[in-house]
Protein backbone atom coordinates (compact mmCIF):
# COMPACT_ATOMS: atom_id res chain seq x y z
CA UNK A 1 0.00 0.00 0.00
CA UNK A 2 2.96 2.32 0.65
CA UNK A 3 3.91 2.10 -3.03
CA UNK A 4 0.40 3.16 -4.09
CA UNK A 5 0.43 6.04 -1.61
CA UNK A 6 3.75 7.23 -3.06
CA UNK A 7 2.35 7.08 -6.61
CA UNK A 8 -0.70 9.09 -5.52
CA UNK A 9 1.52 11.63 -3.80
CA UNK A 10 3.74 12.01 -6.87
CA UNK A 11 0.69 12.45 -9.12
CA UNK A 12 -0.76 15.11 -6.82
CA UNK A 13 2.53 16.99 -6.73
CA UNK A 14 2.80 16.78 -10.53
CA UNK A 15 -0.66 18.35 -10.74
CA UNK A 16 0.63 21.34 -8.81
CA UNK A 17 -0.44 20.57 -5.25
CA UNK A 18 2.09 21.83 -2.71
CA UNK A 19 1.61 19.04 -0.17
CA UNK A 20 -0.12 15.68 0.10
CA UNK A 21 -0.96 13.64 3.18
CA UNK A 22 -2.95 10.56 4.11
CA UNK A 23 -4.80 9.69 7.29
CA UNK A 24 -7.41 7.23 8.48
CA UNK A 25 -11.08 8.20 8.63
CA UNK A 26 -11.41 7.70 12.39
CA UNK A 27 -12.97 10.52 14.45
CA UNK A 28 -10.78 13.55 15.14
CA UNK A 29 -10.63 13.30 18.92
CA UNK A 30 -7.89 15.95 19.26
CA UNK A 31 -9.89 18.49 17.25
CA UNK A 32 -13.19 18.17 19.11
CA UNK A 33 -12.17 20.25 22.18
CA UNK A 34 -11.00 23.05 19.89
CA UNK A 35 -14.29 23.01 18.01
CA UNK A 36 -16.25 22.97 21.26
CA UNK A 37 -14.37 26.02 22.56
CA UNK A 38 -14.85 27.82 19.23
CA UNK A 39 -18.60 27.16 19.44
CA UNK A 40 -18.76 28.09 23.14
CA UNK A 41 -17.07 31.40 22.30
CA UNK A 42 -19.88 31.99 19.77
CA UNK A 43 -17.43 32.39 16.88
CA UNK A 44 -19.95 30.69 14.61
CA UNK A 45 -22.27 33.70 14.95
CA UNK A 46 -25.67 32.92 13.49
CA UNK A 47 -24.49 29.80 11.66
CA UNK A 48 -26.39 27.44 13.96
CA UNK A 49 -25.80 24.50 11.64
CA UNK A 50 -22.18 24.50 12.81
CA UNK A 51 -23.29 23.76 16.36
CA UNK A 52 -25.87 21.21 15.19
CA UNK A 53 -23.28 19.26 13.18
CA UNK A 54 -20.43 19.48 15.72
CA UNK A 55 -20.10 15.71 16.23
CA UNK A 56 -20.40 14.85 12.54
CA UNK A 57 -17.80 17.47 11.58
CA UNK A 58 -15.17 15.65 13.64
CA UNK A 59 -16.05 12.21 12.22
CA UNK A 60 -15.52 11.82 8.45
CA UNK A 61 -17.46 8.54 8.45
CA UNK A 62 -20.57 10.44 9.51
CA UNK A 63 -20.81 11.56 5.90
CA UNK A 64 -18.74 8.85 4.21
CA UNK A 65 -19.54 5.59 6.09
CA UNK A 66 -17.25 3.40 3.99
CA UNK A 67 -14.25 5.75 4.17
CA UNK A 68 -10.96 4.10 5.06
CA UNK A 69 -8.41 6.74 4.07
CA UNK A 70 -8.57 10.49 3.64
CA UNK A 71 -6.24 12.06 1.09
CA UNK A 72 -5.52 15.67 2.02
CA UNK A 73 -3.86 18.12 -0.34
CA UNK A 74 -2.71 21.69 -0.02
CA UNK A 75 -2.39 24.28 -2.77
CA UNK A 76 -0.49 27.53 -2.36
CA UNK A 77 -2.40 30.46 -3.85
CA UNK A 78 0.67 32.70 -4.00
CA UNK A 79 1.52 34.05 -7.42
CA UNK A 80 4.88 35.72 -7.94
CA UNK A 81 3.68 38.60 -10.13
CA UNK A 82 0.51 39.43 -8.22
CA UNK A 83 0.20 43.09 -7.27
CA UNK A 84 -0.38 43.83 -3.60
CA UNK A 85 -1.91 47.14 -2.62
CA UNK A 86 0.04 48.92 0.10
CA UNK A 87 -2.03 52.12 0.18
CA UNK A 88 -3.93 52.24 3.48
CA UNK A 89 -6.66 54.31 1.76
CA UNK A 90 -7.55 51.42 -0.54
CA UNK A 91 -8.73 47.94 0.20
CA UNK A 92 -6.97 44.83 -0.93
CA UNK A 93 -8.45 41.65 -2.35
CA UNK A 94 -6.94 38.42 -1.06
CA UNK A 95 -5.00 36.50 -3.68
CA UNK A 96 -7.21 33.41 -3.30
CA UNK A 97 -10.22 35.52 -4.31
CA UNK A 98 -8.63 36.84 -7.51
CA UNK A 99 -9.02 35.02 -10.80
CA UNK A 100 -11.11 31.87 -11.22
CA UNK A 101 -13.15 30.65 -8.26
CA UNK A 102 -10.75 28.46 -6.29
CA UNK A 103 -13.56 25.98 -5.53
CA UNK A 104 -13.82 25.24 -9.26
CA UNK A 105 -10.06 25.12 -9.79
CA UNK A 106 -9.50 22.74 -6.88
CA UNK A 107 -12.55 20.59 -7.65
CA UNK A 108 -11.28 20.00 -11.19
CA UNK A 109 -7.79 19.07 -9.95
CA UNK A 110 -9.19 16.82 -7.23
CA UNK A 111 -11.49 15.00 -9.65
CA UNK A 112 -8.48 14.36 -11.87
CA UNK A 113 -6.57 13.04 -8.85
CA UNK A 114 -9.49 10.81 -7.85
CA UNK A 115 -9.55 9.45 -11.40
CA UNK A 116 -5.87 8.62 -11.07
CA UNK A 117 -6.49 6.87 -7.73
CA UNK A 118 -9.19 4.80 -9.41
CA UNK A 119 -6.76 3.70 -12.15
CA UNK A 120 -4.51 2.32 -9.39
CA UNK A 121 -7.39 0.99 -7.27
CA UNK A 122 -10.44 0.38 -9.49
CA UNK A 123 -12.55 -0.57 -6.47
CA UNK A 124 -11.86 2.79 -4.77
CA UNK A 125 -14.68 5.26 -4.31
CA UNK A 126 -14.14 8.85 -3.33
CA UNK A 127 -15.72 12.19 -2.76
CA UNK A 128 -14.11 15.50 -3.65
CA UNK A 129 -14.53 18.18 -0.97
CA UNK A 130 -13.38 21.77 -1.41
CA UNK A 131 -14.12 23.61 1.83
CA UNK A 132 -17.83 23.30 1.14
CA UNK A 133 -18.52 20.14 3.13
CA UNK A 134 -18.87 20.00 6.91
CA UNK A 135 -15.64 18.18 7.66
CA UNK A 136 -12.73 19.66 9.56
CA UNK A 137 -10.20 20.08 6.75
CA UNK A 138 -7.53 21.78 8.85
CA UNK A 139 -7.67 19.09 11.52
CA UNK A 140 -7.52 16.40 8.83
CA UNK A 141 -4.50 18.16 7.33
CA UNK A 142 -2.76 18.11 10.70
CA UNK A 143 -3.64 14.43 11.19
CA UNK A 144 -2.31 13.64 7.70
CA UNK A 145 1.02 15.31 8.47
CA UNK A 146 0.57 18.42 6.36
Amino acid sequence: MQEIAEKIKQEALSQGFAAVGFCDAEPLTDASPLLEKWLADQFHGTMEWMARTRHERAAPRSYFPDAQTVIVVALNYYRENEAVLRDSEQGNISIYARGRDYHKVLRKKLKRLLGYVQTLLPEAHGRVCVDSFPVMEKALAVKSGI
